[in-house]
């Protein structure tokens, strides 16, 4: 690849926090808390993360999120993510935080694990810079998760609004669009919204283009992660391409997954070329195996993006973030 991502601002808009639990972390978690299950080894933990499909994904997510279970925890991983992304020379980036498991199952306390991940951020960027105001900027979005029923995604909302001064930025729901539709959420992203929230919602990414107009009818979201079956409906790319939505496009999770067979058959290049404001993402690079710099290589090595073409999706990213106060400044 020509071209070199470092002489621009790059920011990451779809990474999932728990996404950076990896198989040694996961199974130090396991006998940390003693906890029982069918990981007993390490060659176990390693085996989880050969999931079949999209269904085994979210199940070896939801297990590896239902292992955390203190603050240590989340300071521990947020300190990896950060030093991860400055790595990756991502100078923005907006952590999805999915605690509803260890808060309303493990009665873990949201505002400790929120303020361990957040220290956990701040020790992380000065471990890599050595200088708290260089590195990367984070801030948070709240996942609310669609698997959990409205009436505890409720309860994981009012939280998030509670935490609006602790870098919570916006709001979305991951997980089983088909059984867990947006219908079943108006009311959580009506109230976000009149909080002040920012919205996004994953949608179109195992379900199809009805999804993502309901996310984009029903909760009025301001960003569609994935959004992948756009494809699928000529009227809602227009739609999309003229109300200038942006895309959080996540190519290898969605090969990792299954939900697309190959590389060459992913639709970011038609969503790119129909006009649509796409930025690009890792989503969960530990289950994934991969990373922002890689998901900027695969567009140019099997999808012929070329660099003036991968920087516009770079300042696709920077544009559409919620809160990028260091990158706008330059």
């Amino acid at each position: 690849m020509n071209f070199s991502l470092k002489g621009i601002p790059k920011a990451e808009l779809h990474v999932h926090l728990e996404g950076f639990i990896g198989p040694r972390f996961l199974y130090g978690l396991i006998k940390k808390h003693k906890i029982i299950s069918q990981v007993n080894s390490l060659a176990d933990a390693r085996r989880l993360y050969d999931y079949p499909g999209f269904d085994g994904f979210l199940k070896a997510f939801t297990f590896a999120v239902d292992c955390m279970r203190s603050p240590e925890d989340y300071k521990t991983l947020a300190e990896y993510a950060v030093t991860s992304l400055i790595k990756q020379n991502v100078e923005y980036a907006e952590l999805i935080f999915s605690p509803c498991i260890p808060v309303l199952r493990q009665k873990l306390d949201y505002f400790k694990a929120l303020d361990a991940v957040l220290e956990g951020c701040e020790t992380g960027g000065r471990q890599k810079t050595g200088d708290r105001k260089q590195g990367v900027e984070i801030n948070i979005i709240i996942d609310l998760v669609r698997n959990i029923g409205p009436d505890l995604a409720m309860k994981m909302l009012d939280l998030a609004i509670k935490s609006k001064n602790r870098r919570v930025v916006a709001i979305t729901i991951g997980g089983d669009e088909r059984r867990f539709p947006a219908r079943l959420f108006v009311k959580h992203f009506r109230k976000a919204g009149d909080a002040g929230l920012k919205l996004t919602a994953h949608a179109g990414e195992d379900a199809g283009p009805q999804s993502i107009w309901d996310a984009l009818l029903k909760l009025k979201v301001d960003r569609i992660g994935h959004g992948i079956a756009a494809v699928k409906d000529r009227r809602l790319m227009e739609y999309l391409r003229d109300k200038r939505i942006p895309l959080e496009v996540c190519p290898t999770s969605n090969i990792r997954t299954g939900l697309v067979k190959t590389v060459e058959k992913h639709p970011v290049r038609r969503l790119f070329d129909a006009g649509l404001t796409v930025t690009v993402n890792s989503d969960d690079p530990e289950f994934f195996r991969t990373n922002i710099n890689k998901e900027y290589r695969l567009l140019a090595e099997n999808l012929d993006f070329t660099g003036p073409e991968l920087r516009r999706i770079a300042e696709n990213a920077v544009k559409a973030a919620f809160s990028p106060k260091k990158l706008l400044k330059k």
